[in-house]
């Protein structure tokens, strides 16, 4: 959707959006969000907090960059 701003400018958010989308919380392990994109082909998981908002986006830049650290540790 990002790379198409220009011609979807002016439409809903809820024209392009995912329906229900699959998403993670804070608290879940990292083989939880690997699942998600794996078995779900999600590039990017909404991550919750246990209260219900949004956290943040999981993409594979973002754990690439995690894992990097954490085995660099």
């Amino acid at each position: 959707v990002a790379l198409e701003l220009d011609s979807i400018n002016e439409r809903k958010v809820s024209e392009v959006m995912t329906p229900n989308p699959v998403y993670v919380f804070d608290t879940d392990c990292l083989g939880a969000l690997f699942t998600v994109m794996a078995v779900g082909g999600h590039r990017h998981v909404p991550v919750l907090g246990l209260d219900g908002k949004v956290r943040g986006i999981a993409s594979p830049q973002r754990v690439t960059e995690y894992l990097h650290g954490y085995l660099a540790g």
